[in-house]
């Protein structure tokens, strides 16, 4: 049937070829009957069909009576009937068949057609003219828009189009802006194709067009689910395709196929999934895409779509994701019971992968409500495995949330007094109160006394609340719960709690969100009244929100084209159009900083300080001509870059405040020097109020003059720093104005000079620091063994000295200076010293620190086992592991990957070591060394750890695509010949999962499938 090659000519039918010629006859017939079959027939063909008995009465004048009698008597063969596109009741009119509507067309003639069309005209006008109502016509409001079209009269049809209230009129009527949008793209397209296009009106097309894509941007993707569970099917999916952004479009189509699912309706849910699964792949931000997929799949998996669910659920390449994933597809009744268990399987092994503590918990949480409802006997372990992992979590609200998912866990599994004591270790409300919830409905669930109380103490607790939004959530968490305990009335009061406070939310994006809450709270606990309203509320709040970001950004890119097309004064015009926003009020100031300089190159004086002149202060104009100087000095116009820096000269000295003058001034210095005029740079510099902030821009002049050559200049300036600094009296002042100039003079090239003058230091201690300084100076400009010298003359002797007096200094002055003398000893490879050094400080957290930035500095050095030593040195036991993982992953890195085995086998804490062996084993695969590192994983690691070692090697081969390497490996590790045992569950999880993922599906099943209680350690082949 299919081949294209095949044609079979069809017999005409005789049968319709009669009924056509009735139809015909009917035609002629109604062309020269009565003025109302006249009408009814020209109104209907100039419309195209689409109109009701109610629309033909009030364009006829007759009767709706009258109108459907004749429509339904023998002349209505020629008309059929259908269901009005926006889902109104009422039937619409239109010719049987659409070569009766080129016939018709054909005997009605154009000037009888136009006196139609002029009376349609006049119908839509009276509406127009009343604001498009709610009793427009549903004709007006789409198939008016399809005739114009059809018959080029684009000036209507560019009115309809950049009609708001019309717009707003369909969103009622539809439930979405996806019409409107439609039918304003199709008269742009109609515009540009047109001979001469009015360029005025497709201006005022793109407008409405960008405001309608807008505008649906912020409704919360869970309305649209809400609307079907309101019974408002055809409204949700408007809803859901008007949302632009893929990411909320796809998460809007999630909950509306779930709500069609739980109605039975699969076929249009199997649609919607499809369509999400597109448009979630382009979801740009990885981590939404994920989350889009991981809702999915459950999805497909309750459409009875087993693998296509597994397919989706491990596409998700996060672990955090994944594993919740898999485990939500594992609980749904599809697939088969063998399939379902190696599922769990996976998704435990991927919830242990994750390395985040807080997402690994939860992840914990949700594979154990999995295998409970499975009646898997480790469900102890699991929670006792995520309070362990719980515990780990060192910021204090992320421990909150993770605790209470561990209390839902407890909860759900009947371990109700565990949940109500970890309860009280939840120090943040915000996860406390849907703690004390998921302990109350596991009360309410065993018909057990106490509910009641710790419903009332959320309520209380969150009418306590300042916050509005986060108040309106805590009480919405209640509601469920009390129409459970059958409190309808107390539930139905904090439904109206809720409502208020989140009416209250002054942020437009989240009061839309808190209003959608409250009314999916009220959906599902079956408190329906008022739930449309409430919906209504959030989508116009949401609607109201202009994408400002959008706005700005097309202002921004527009300016800057312009410009760079040589269209300057429009380039100036359109960056000033982008207004001060409060909370990115630097947007106009760049954009106008990049026009100026565009304008600058190019020549056009004019309009660069046309562009300067809207900058809206004096610092930042000052900036912005600073700016275009630079820009002028990259293209070697050193005199305008100049001219442009006088100006801005004169411009902060309009500044008021000197502090501000100052930090105005300061970069048109720089910039002077920069471009060789040192002289006005110099007098710049010397005008600046402060003192410190003068010395140091004097300096930085010094500097620069060095770097050009001008040696003598530059010293000379320091010289005169040096004296205004030897007149301050104060010996700790002076430290002050004399530690930049002697570590200026050493990174101009005159160390000499340099230690001279830190030797003139009052204070020992920052002699001790300034003479590190310069040895650092010194090894960055390639002088090792100058730098040495430093450390082994003055230095050292200073530093003996301020030990002899140790016990007159502070504990902080005692540290700093043995810090800077580690830090620079280690620079130049004086191991054993700088750890000596550093190891003597009192602070242990400062010595810790010391020893750890020491420990980087050796191992980069090619010290390893001086490295090592600072770090087995480090007394808390969690940076000590940190540092000697960061020398293992150096050592790898570098190739030497048996020392980086030996440095990782010191780390005693278990998960940093096995996050350092994984990190280990990633820099291996990606280097193509991992034959060569197996071989020294069996050569010098116990057999207790070699197993999984080796296993972490096989994970990354197959992250990497080599799934081949990936399972020899796995055969290799678990050969019983080779009697390497297996450390439990997690190890076992880790090979299903390297097997599955490496295509030995067969094998993967029967091991996941293994009683857990059989030793045997060989994998199935």
């Amino acid at each position: 049937m299919r081949d294209p090659a095949i044609v079979r000519v069809l017999e005409v039918s005789q049968k319709a070829r009669a009924l056509r010629t009735e139809m015909e006859r009917d035609l002629k017939r109604l062309l020269t009957g009565s003025w109302i079959e006249q009408d009814l027939l020209g109104l209907l063909v100039a419309a195209g069909g689409g109109l009701t008995a109610a629309d033909l009465a009030w364009l006829t004048k007759a009767t709706e009576y009258d109108v459907r009698d004749h429509l339904h008597t023998v002349t209505g063969r020629s008309f059929t009937r259908r269901d009005s596109d926006l889902g109104s009741a009422a039937e619409v009119y239109l010719l049987a068949h659409e070569d009766l509507q080129v016939t018709a067309l054909q005997m009605l003639g154009e000037n009888r057609l136009s006196e139609y069309r002029e009376r349609i005209h006049g119908w839509a006008a009276h509406f127009a003219g009343r604001g498009w109502p709610a009793d427009t016509p549903d004709y007006l409001l789409r198939g008016y828009h399809t005739m114009l079209l059809a018959v080029g009269d684009l000036a209507r049809a560019t009115g309809l189009g950049t009609a708001l209230p019309r717009h707003d009129r369909l969103f009622d009527r539809t439930g979405g802006d996806n019409a409107a949008l439609a039918q304003v793209v199709a008269t742009i397209d109609a515009q540009v194709g047109a001979d001469v296009p009015d360029l005025g009106a497709l201006s005022r097309l793109a407008v409405h067009r960008d405001q309608l894509s807008d505008r649906n941007t912020h409704i919360p993707p869970a309305v649209a689910g809400l609307w079907v569970r309101l019974g408002q099917i055809r409204r949700a999916t408007a809803l859901a395709h008007s949302i632009p952004d893929p990411y909320r479009r796809s998460s809007a189509l999630v909950p509306v196929a779930e709500a069609l699912i739980r109605e039975g309706r699969h076929e249009q849910a199997r649609e919607l999934l499809d369509e999400a699964v597109l448009t979630a792949a382009r979801i740009i931000h990885h981590d939404r895409k994920n989350a889009v997929l991981g809702s999915i799949a459950p999805m497909l998996a309750e459409l009875g779509d087993h693998d296509r669910a597994v397919e989706v659920a491990r596409s998700i390449p996060g672990s955090d994701r994944r594993a919740p994933a898999l485990a939500a597809v594992a609980g749904t009744s599809t697939g088969t019971e063998s399939q379902r268990r190696a599922l769990r399987e996976e998704a435990l092994a991927a919830a242990r992968r994750i390395i985040d503590p807080f997402l690994q918990c939860i992840a914990l949480g949700r594979v154990t409500d999995l295998l409970v409802a499975a009646g898997d006997s480790r469900t102890g372990g699991l929670i006792a495995e995520a309070v362990a992992v719980c515990e780990s979590i060192a910021d204090p609200y992320r421990a909150s949330g993770a605790r209470a998912s561990v209390v839902r866990t407890l909860a759900r599994t009947g371990r109700i007094a565990a949940a109500r004591e970890m309860t009280s270790t939840i120090i943040d409300a915000g996860s406390r109160g849907p703690a004390l919830v998921a302990v109350a409905e596991a009360l309410i669930e065993r018909r057990l006394d106490g509910a009641d109380e710790l419903l009332g103490e959320v309520a209380d607790t969150a009418r306590a609340v300042d916050d509005p939004g986060r108040r309106s959530t805590a009480l919405v968490a209640v509601v469920h719960p009390l129409v459970r305990l059958g409190d309808r009335a107390a539930a139905t009061g904090l439904l109206g709690e809720a409502t208020e406070a989140a009416r209250a939310v002054v942020d437009a994006d989240q009061r839309g969100s808190a209003l959608v809450a409250v009314v999916q709270a009220a959906v599902e606990a079956g408190i329906q009244v008022g739930a449309g309203d409430r919906l209504d509320e959030a989508i116009r709040v949401a609607r109201t929100i202009v994408d400002l970001d959008r706005h700005d950004t097309v202002l921004e890119a527009l300016a800057k084209a312009l410009a760079r097309d040589g269209h300057h004064d429009q380039a100036v015009r359109a960056a000033q159009g982008i207004p001060d926003r409060r909370d990115d009020s630097d947007l106009r100031v760049k954009v106008l900083v990049a026009v100026a300089e565009a304008c600058a190159r190019a020549g056009n004086d004019d309009a660069a300080e046309r562009a300067v002149s809207a900058v809206p202060d004096a610092r930042t104009q000052a900036r912005t001509l600073v700016s275009i100087a630079r820009a002028l000095a990259e293209g070697n116009r050193h005199d305008r870059a100049a001219q442009f820096l006088r100006r801005a000269l004169s411009v902060a000295d309009e500044v008021g405040h000197p502090v501000d003058r100052d930090h105005a001034v300061a970069p048109i210095a720089e910039a002077l020097a920069d471009i060789g005029h040192h002289d006005e740079a110099l007098t710049t510099a010397r005008s600046v109020s402060t003192a410190g902030r003068r010395r140091a821009m004097v300096i930085a002049m010094a500097k620069s003059l060095v770097r050009g050559g001008d040696h003598a200049r530059g010293l000379r300036l320091l010289d005169d720093e040096l004296e205004t600094a030897n007149s301050i009296e104060n010996p700790a002042l002076r430290d002050d104005a004399v530690e930049p100039i002697a570590l200026a003079q050493a990174e101009s090239g005159y160390p000499e000079r340099a230690i001279a003058l830190a030797r003139t230091l009052a204070s020992a201690r920052r002699r001790i620091a300034m003479l590190a300084a310069i040895a650092e100076v010194l090894v960055g400009a390639g002088e090792v063994e100058r730098a040495r010298a430093v450390l082994a003359g003055s230095f050292l002797k200073g530093l003996r000295r301020l030990r002899d007096r140790f016990g007159d200094l502070a504990p902080s002055d005692r540290a700093s200076p043995l810090l800077a003398a580690g830090e620079a000893l280690a620079l130049v490879g004086a191991s054993d010293r700088a750890i000596e050094v550093v190891s003597s400080v009192e602070a242990s957290d400062a010595r810790d620190e010391a020893l750890a930035s020491i420990a980087g500095r050796l191992v980069r050095g090619g010290h390893v086992a001086h490295a090592i030593t600072a770090a087995r040195r480090i007394s808390e036991t969690g940076a000590r592991d940190v540092a000697l993982r960061g020398i293992a992953e150096h050592l790898a890195t570098a190739g030497r990957y048996r020392e980086a085995i030996e440095t990782v086998l010191l780390v005693d804490n278990a998960t940093t070591n096995r996050r350092a062996w994984e990190s280990i084993a990633e820099i291996v695969v990606a280097n193509g060394s991992h034959h060569r590192v197996v071989a020294t994983v069996e050569l010098i690691v116990e057999r207790p750890i070699r197993r999984r070692w080796l296993l972490a090697i096989a994970d990354k081969l197959v992250d990497a695509g080599h799934a081949v390497s990936a399972a020899a490996l796995v055969d290799h590790v678990t050969d019983p010949a080779r009697a390497l045992p297996s450390e439990g569950v997690q190890d076992d999880a880790l090979v299903v999962s390297v097997l599955a993922r490496a295509g030995r599906h067969r094998q993967a099943v029967e091991l996941a499938l293994r009683d857990p209680t059989d030793s045997a350690t060989e994998v199935p082949r």
